[in-house]
């Protein structure tokens, strides 16, 4: 857990009594790795998670796959407050290129069941073919989450749009939501994007078993798609 030997003790102040409670917490790290080989093809992956890293609730992220990302993420809690900043930096090769993200967001609850949230960044494109030029642009997105109480369903949303200001502006929508009732999760995602001129990293790459399962990995390429994972748990 994050913490540990808690306790508690009634305290009065004047004519007042308070309920104090004494956390202690735990580092906690996380190590997961996986991979597949073939007789033409070989893919490996690792990823580390880091709690109360720096201090209490700051998590640290790392992840790692052969010949294709690699990503830090940290996560700052702001002194305990609703509020949250994440930072994060992803490297993504392919055969044709290189993209580099780097993003700050900063979240905070409007409600019990909204938080809304703002990020900001660079999006830094590079290409193998010299003749294919590149781009730096500044990157600029709101989301919200929304997760209300209910006492027969659980369910989950998570709403955003990007927008990239480059010579043909680009804007990325993403919605991916989740629902459990008794033993039945159904996850709904939809995914778009626009553009006056496409590059090669505008497109969405999905497939696989994190994505749309039955389907290779990164299978489809595509500009708009919705697909749903229904799990059955006994």
């Amino acid at each position: 857990g994050l913490f540990k030997e808690p306790r508690d003790q009634i305290v009065r102040r004047d004519d007042e009594y308070c309920l104090r409670i004494d956390l202690w917490e735990v580092p906690s790290d996380y190590l997961s790795a996986g991979g597949s080989l073939a007789q033409t093809d070989a893919y490996f992956f690792g990823a580390l998670d880091s709690r109360n890293l720096l201090g209490t609730l700051r998590e640290l992220h790392a992840q790692y796959e052969y010949q294709k990302l690699f990503r830090i993420a940290y996560s700052d809690p702001i002194l305990i407050s609703p509020e949250e900043l994440k930072i994060d930096f992803s490297l993504l090769t392919s055969d044709l290129g290189r993209l580099v993200s780097i993003t700050g967001q900063l979240a905070a609850p409007i409600s019990d069941a909204f938080r809304i949230s703002i990020l900001t960044g660079r999006e830094i494109v590079s290409y193998t073919d010299p003749d294919q030029t590149g781009y730096q642009n500044n990157l600029l997105g709101l989301g919200l989450h929304y997760r209300p109480e209910f006492d027969f369903i659980r369910t989950v949303h998570d709403g955003g749009v990007e927008y990239l200001f480059r010579a043909a502006p680009r804007i990325k929508v993403k919605y991916d939501g989740q629902f459990e009732i008794f033993n039945l999760t159904l996850k709904p995602h939809y995914w778009w994007t626009r553009t006056d001129q496409f590059e090669y990293f505008d497109y969405y790459r999905v497939g696989g078993a994190k994505t749309v399962r039955g389907y290779l990995e990164e299978e489809i390429v595509t500009r708009e798609i919705f697909w749903m994972n229904v799990e059955y748990k006994q």
